[in-house]
């Protein structure tokens, strides 16, 4: 597809290591935030994501064999309402009370590393 995301340095994520979200499929773009600062909704606390020049793509860990940790905020990357389908928006999120709720497995916030640099 046109629009799959293809990322460079998707073999520092499946090692641990914090990593740009930079896209080898778009190149000199990257996965970014929309606006600086995160904002709330009821219990949560997110920032949109948005496609970005690559020198602005934000950089993650990817944590627990699942979760892609924002590296400077406790925030992970979140399918929205974990509508697991195509056209989907992602953003980041997390709760606001404790991590439990940031790093809530089992739908939207579970991730995979693939060899061909996608992450589904």
């Amino acid at each position: 597809s046109p629009n799959q995301c293809v990322f460079d340095k998707h073999e520092d994520l499946s090692e641990g290591r914090p990593a740009s979200l930079t896209l080898r499929s778009h190149p000199g773009k990257g996965v970014g935030k929309m606006f600086a600062k995160e904002r709330k909704a009821g219990p949560w606390r997110y920032i949109i994501s948005s496609i970005v020049p690559a020198d602005s793509a934000i950089t993650v860990k990817f944590e627990d064999l699942t979760f892609l940790v924002l590296a400077e905020d406790d925030l992970v990357l979140d399918v929205v309402y974990w509508r697991l389908t195509i056209g989907s928006t992602v953003n980041f999120v997390g709760g606001t009370s404790s991590k439990s709720k940031t790093k809530e497995s089992g739908g939207g916030r579970d991730w995979t590393i693939n060899q061909d640099g996608t992450i589904s």
